[in-house]
């Protein structure tokens, strides 16, 4: 009866107490109106930047491709499909921030990320006749890959324990660990005949770490025949994210893949010793393919270009003054002098740290051989003579200059296509920029994609565009549109700031004719020559 009487009393209680809050739900708004309030405001913490342990390797691929001269490389980058179907990320846009932390400064590849997702873009730019460009191109390489291997849980470790006291309490204890693999398999392919490039490839894996721990207890136990029980249970775990994983794989790739077709020493990017025995394998490979393609005197002749021993061709002639580099440069790699253009020198210039070779250019590729011997033989008779100091004035005055470039081109119609024929009275190194007057703006048309090098033999003439696959458009009748064109006796590309470079028929950034005189004279010391030309409309 007592415990009846004290039942009917608690019952009585609770039911006044929820038939008073019946009557008014004001409270209960006015709470659930504030937690709203507040959760509407977002997630306290601050957002954060997505770095991976890449981002160094990144930037550091950037430097790479300054030093040694690379630029404008059209690439088309296909969607990369998730072969498992386990992973749901975005794997093109992540290759596409790659890519743009590899160039922020070098902009040495432009890539192309038409799809199936810029169908909206397309329709709109077709619709509204809008896809003109003052340049037509195709891409000269694809990427394409896939995330190709996941494999879920290839070793397992759990450990695990327990005991019970008198029946009353019980407790366990586990820590489980898994590990599994994520693969990804990338290529670059020719666009011109679809063909993979040998050797052009990556693929990684990385694994995939999982692991948790529990801890649970029970304590059971009776007060006056009436039974109870206690439950306590604990649990961690913590996960690597597989998506962040997809991330740093393609990062990875991104160097790499670059790295083996520009063939820069992609590996110092990536902290790894160049006598490693996979490295040393990868440059044999490099001097072996160069040289079954008939590409390895060019490739060195750029090498001592970006140095700044060498301001010839990069044709793959054996012109005097590439003769003359070859044993010196041997000498400054700590070489014999006499085995040529072998492997070690080509490993030795690969992975050279600075870009100094230590001995001075001297600009005679245009000589003949007989020329060149008097060169020589002159030289070395003024050295004998005594050696008073020369006056800042007079070396001035003594100094060689180049002869400016003559423009022609026939008068046009508005929108047609713009024809330009350079011709030079020496050998020489030419850049030309386009004055784009509706946004006054200025744009690289030479040397471009199509032809990277500025040289400019003085037995040819240079058309523009010519048989270069791109076409410039003229504008309306009463706008003035110039062709500027500067031109040196070195090759002036290592010493340009990189605004200056831009892309190739990409407007540079707050440029003016000004600062493009005084960046050319500063990166020449002053050994420029420039010419214009005013394109005429009929």
């Amino acid at each position: 009866m007592i415990r009846t009487a004290h039942f009917l009393v608690a019952l009585v209680v609770l039911s006044s107490t929820l038939f008073a809050g019946c009557g008014t739900f004001q409270p209960m708004r006015d709470a659930v109106e504030e937690k709203a309030q507040t959760a509407r405001t977002g997630p306290d913490s601050a957002p954060q930047k997505n770095l991976t342990n890449m981002a160094d390797c990144l930037r550091c691929m950037d430097r790479l491709f300054i030093e040694n001269g690379i630029k404008d490389l059209v690439v088309l980058a296909e969607d990369l499909h998730d072969n498992t179907k386990k992973m749901n990320v975005g794997a093109r846009d992540m290759l596409m921030s790659a890519v743009s932390d590899m160039t922020k400064r070098s902009r040495a590849i432009r890539l192309i990320t038409f799809g199936g997702d810029v169908s909206n873009l397309v329709n709109w730019l077709n619709a509204s006749g809008s896809n003109s460009r003052v340049y037509t191109f195709k891409p000269d390489y694809d990427i394409r890959g896939s995330i190709s291997q996941m494999d879920d849980n290839i070793v397992q470790k759990r450990k695990s324990a327990g005991g019970s006291f008198g029946g009353y309490f019980d407790f366990d204890w586990s820590k489980d660990v898994n590990a599994s693999v994520l693969a990804l398999d990338m290529s670059i392919i020719s666009t011109q005949t679809m063909e993979l490039l040998p050797g052009v490839t990556s693929r990684n894996s990385i694994l995939v770490f999982k692991e948790g721990d529990a801890v649970g207890s029970a304590l059971t136990g009776s007060i006056s025949k009436q039974s109870f029980g206690l439950n306590l249970n604990f649990s961690f775990s913590a996960n690597e994210g597989s998506a962040q994983a997809v991330r740093t794989l393609i990062e990875l790739a991104s160097i790499e893949l670059f790295g083996k077709l520009t063939r820069v020493p992609y590996w110092s990017c990536l902290g790894i010793d160049p006598n490693h025995h996979l490295v040393k394998e990868e440059i044999g490979d490099w001097y072996y393919s160069l040289s079954q393609e008939r590409k390895l005197i060019p490739y060195i002749q750029n090498q001592f270009r970006m140095r700044g021993v060498y301001s010839g061709p990069v044709d793959g002639s054996q012109n005097p003054e590439f003769q003359a580099v070859v044993p010196k440069a041997r000498l400054a790699l700590g070489l014999n002098e006499g085995n040529g253009i072998d492997e070690d020198l080509f490993s030795g210039l690969i992975n050279l740290k600075t870009k100094n070779l230590g001995f001075p250019s001297e600009p005679v590729a245009h000589l003949t051989e007989v020329q060149y011997e008097e060169k020589k033989t002159t030289k070395a008779k003024k050295g004998k003579k005594s050696s008073a100091p020369v006056k800042s004035d007079e070396a001035k005055a003594t100094k060689p200059l180049p002869q400016k470039v003559q423009i022609s081109g026939k008068p046009v119609k508005p929108g047609a296509d713009i024809s330009l024929t350079v011709k030079s009275k020496e050998n020489t190194f030419l850049y030309c920029y386009l004055n784009e007057p509706t946004h006054d703006s200025w744009l690289r048309i030479y040397p471009n994609r199509f032809a990277p090098d500025p040289w400019l033999d003085k037995n040819k003439s240079l058309q523009i565009p010519g048989d270069m696959k791109f076409e410039i458009k003229t504008g309306k009748k009463f706008e003035v549109e110039k062709v500027y064109c500067f031109n040196t006796i070195i090759d002036v590309t290592p010493n340009l700031p990189v605004s200056a470079r831009g892309g190739d028929f990409e407007p540079l950034e707050n440029y003016t004719l000004e600062k493009l005189r005084a960046d050319f004279s500063t990166a020449s010391a002053g050994a420029v020559a420039e010419s214009s030309h005013q394109i005429m409309k009929q």
